[in-house]
């Protein structure tokens, strides 16, 4: 980027437009949302391919039989696939292509289809809705987490940028003032010595005008040291440092005098923190910390399911020319499983308690600092308004003071030194007014941050990182 007029909306879209932006939301984002992915696929179905190759060895003896070998050799290979229920019913299907022969005996071979299906569903620990999908409500929260809390590094950039640019603006401005002072005492200087070849005025006079003009150039060099560092600090937050002979090639332009917010009341404020990011994700620790505690509760309680059982599987001799002959089983009960001491549940649902207990008071907590912090952001604006009416006054006053200073000056019947009082007292109110205008501008912006909508007003798009502008 080169010089020129550079306002704070332009300041501002630069700024959301650099491509480390992009990288910033992707770095926030990135963990929540491949968690969220995978937690979003829990209930799709799952497929493995499965196979085996067995032998297997028997013999016996003994109880007046006679002594007997056996060698069993399978082989198998299929598909399973599992799947769970947002219910938490839990389904296991297989289907695999079995060849099995035994020798010596009378069940020589056999071979086929070999099916099962086992269908589980909890009625106690494991069941109901909010348990079972447990794993994705937490994820969407996470991810929910992770967008505000974008949302507030976004926010508080732009507060840093409208800070800097403000440091900026102020000692630009304090670089013109202190130009206005230096050729206003180059002007008396240039009138004094006038008046001392006319034999009106002493050398003192003279002298004194020179160390004016000497102590106003000092002034502007210092000014315009902070002006140059100003403009340094700003540039990295633009995403653009400039070379060295730019550094001072911007011209800032002030930002338009906009009418501040209200004052928000007692009422507004509650509402106004029930939206904001920061209490949001307190009011989402609550919720995961709740559902934590149900789905440790839910531990405690024994492990009860109804299982059916429907299994097809092939059997009995190959007879050359037909299939091998199949066997069906089905089966419909009731699993329990009853801890008698399971002191990691108890311990983790204690826990778990806490952690809610501790969640609720974070939130009444953050309820409490949000609301003061909004109250005082639009405190902060109604004071800078106050202050800047009296900077208005002030600097009137100046102006004329600095006006009737002059005047006696030239006819005599003042002296050089309240002359310079005078001028110093104008250019601090000068100072002093512009000051007050971007105190202003800057409480207005705090306000809105405070208030969880600085990124609207100033036209900036979240979800993209750019500046839409207005």
């Amino acid at each position: 980027m080169t010089g020129g007029a550079l306002g704070i909306d332009r300041a501002l879209r630069l700024a959301a437009q650099r491509p480390a932006r992009a990288a910033l939301r992707a770095q926030y984002l990135a963990d929540s949302a491949q968690t969220e992915v995978v937690a979003e696929k829990l209930f799709v179905p799952r497929a493995y391919i499965e196979g085996q190759i067995q032998t297997a060895r028997s013999s016996g003896a003994g109880g007046g039989v006679a002594d007997w070998r056996s060698t069993t050799d399978s082989k198998q290979a299929g598909l399973r696939m599992n799947w769970q229920g947002p219910m938490g019913t839990r389904l296991d299907l297989a289907v695999a292509n079995v060849r099995q022969q035994t020798r010596p005996g009378q069940w020589t071979a056999s071979t086929g289809l070999q099916t099962s299906l086992t269908v589980s569903q909890p009625l106690l620990r494991g069941a109901g809705v909010r348990v079972a999908t447990a794993t994705q409500r937490t994820a969407r929260r996470a991810l929910q987490v992770a967008e505000l809390q974008f949302s507030l590094r976004l926010a508080d950039d732009a507060m840093a940028l409208v800070n800097a640019f403000a440091q900026a603006l102020s000692a630009q401005q304090r670089v013109v003032v202190a130009q206005d002072a230096l050729k206003a005492a180059q002007v008396v200087r240039q009138a004094i010595a006038q008046y001392l070849a006319a034999g009106v005025r002493a050398a003192a006079d003279e002298r004194q005008a020179q160390l004016s003009v000497s102590q106003q150039e000092a002034n502007l060099n210092s000014a315009r040291a902070a002006h140059e560092t100003a403009m340094l600090n700003l540039a990295p937050l633009l995403g653009c440092p400039l070379p060295s002979d730019q550094r001072t090639g911007w011209r800032l332009e002030a930002p338009s005098k906009e009418h501040a917010p209200a004052p928000a009341d007692a009422a507004n404020s509650e509402q106004i923190v029930d939206a904001l990011p920061e209490f949001t994700m307190r009011r989402l620790a609550l919720e995961d910390a709740e559902l934590a505690l149900d789905v440790a509760q839910n531990a405690r309680k024994p492990d009860l399911s109804l299982v059916m059982t429907l299994a097809r599987s092939p059997g009995g001799p190959v007879i050359a020319g037909t299939d091998a002959s199949h066997t069906a089983n089905s089966s419909v009960g009731l699993n329990l499983n009853l801890p008698l001491n399971d002191y990691e549940a108890e311990a983790a649902a204690a826990a778990a308690y806490q952690r809610v207990l501790q969640a609720r008071s974070d939130l009444e907590q953050s309820r409490a600092e949000l609301t003061a912090r909004v109250r005082s952001a639009a405190l902060g604006v109604g004071n800078a308004q106050r202050q800047l009416q009296l900077a208005r006054e002030q600097l009137h006053f100046a102006v004329q003071v600095l006006g009737d200073e002059d005047a006696r000056l030239r006819a005599g019947r003042s002296t050089l030194l309240e002359w310079q009082t005078a001028l110093s007292t104008r250019s601090a109110s000068q100072v002093a007014l512009q000051q007050a205008e971007l105190d202003v501008y800057v409480a207005q912006l705090s306000y809105w941050r405070a208030a969880g909508n600085l990124l609207q007003e100033l036209g900036l798009n979240m979800a993209q990182g750019h500046g839409d502008g207005h």
